[in-house]
């Protein structure tokens, strides 16, 4: 879900903050449900906040992902059946920050 509100600055230029929340359940990457091939659940938050110069046709961006910094898993491959083999995970991505400008002619 998101959610953004967009302020009017009495130029004609804006300020826009924005933030949105996604969540992923428990799931298991084998038909065999066992702890080793769980990925567990979490809740992954965006944020953005977008300056737009009216004058000028140009938006300034500022946004984050992953803005909590939450370790999670996106994979996960579990070959531990019998006594050996192995399972490994992919990570999800870290917070990220990016500063964006967009210009209309």
């Amino acid at each position: 879900m998101g959610a953004q509100y967009e302020f009017d600055l009495g130029t004609g230029d804006t300020l826009t903050p924005r933030i949105d929340a996604t969540f992923q359940g428990d799931m298991y990457s084998n038909a065999a449900n066992r702890p080793s091939n769980l990925i567990e659940h979490y809740v992954l938050a965006n944020a953005r906040l977008t300056y737009r110069l009216a004058k000028i046709d140009l938006d300034v961006s500022l946004a984050v992902t992953n803005l909590f910094d939450k370790y999670y898993f996106l994979t996960n491959r579990d070959q531990t059946l019998g006594t050996g083999g192995i399972a490994s995970s992919q990570p999800g991505r870290p917070r990220e920050w990016a500063l964006t400008a967009k210009k209309r002619f």
